[in-house]
């Protein structure tokens, strides 16, 4: 008889400390740096982005939605004693995402998806310049635009302590008139 009450007492007590623990975190913020490539194929930036994300099915569905911001300037070498000008280029950036963890654990994810994304753009480029008598025509080109377009993630995200972590990921966004940008970045994430 001691043995069931002391049974029933270990069963009471694992009960109520299962019960005390914390549910998962269902939403998550995350900000981060991108290395991303810009119509140009050697013409890169740095992006800063921000990605407050929704965890469902016991966190192997993730939706984010994901802002960004790039702004690069590069200095152009002189033309017959004419400076053109620095190129300037700026992406102001929205992505919406749905990914699918294929890692069941816990402390590991490592996640693909896909989504939509608009994203601004403005730049002002040096182009050429040509000697038209005696002096120097400089050729640039100047865009606005908001450009719309499907994008592919693969991210790998790890935990550290229960509620932060780190992670890197890749992804290509093909913007149309824009071009395609490949973006590999790293970014630090914290859930509640």
């Amino acid at each position: 008889m001691k043995c069931l009450y002391f049974s029933f007492a270990i069963l009471l007590v694992s009960l109520s400390v299962h019960a005390q623990t914390l549910a998962p975190s269902r939403n998550s913020f995350r900000i981060g740096l991108d290395a991303m490539s810009l119509d140009v194929p050697d013409d890169l930036g740095s992006r800063l982005v921000a990605r407050y994300a929704r965890h469902l099915g016991r966190d192997r569905i993730v939706i984010g939605a994901e802002a960004g911001y790039l702004y690069t300037s590069s200095q152009n070498s002189p033309f017959n004693g004419i400076d053109p000008g620095p190129d300037r280029r700026k992406r102001l950036t929205a992505d919406l995402t749905v990914l699918f963890d294929f890692l069941p654990g816990p402390r590991h994810a490592l996640r693909l998806g896909g989504g939509f994304s608009a994203w601004y753009r403005n730049d002002d480029v040096y182009r050429g310049a040509m000697v038209i008598d005696g002096g120097a025509a400089i050729d640039r080109w100047q865009t606005s635009a908001i450009n719309l377009g499907p994008h592919l993630t693969s991210e790998y995200e790890l935990l550290i302590l229960p509620q932060w972590s780190v992670g890197f990921r890749v992804a290509w966004a093909n913007l149309n008139e824009a071009g395609i940008s490949s973006i590999a970045g790293i970014n630090t994430g914290y859930r509640f």
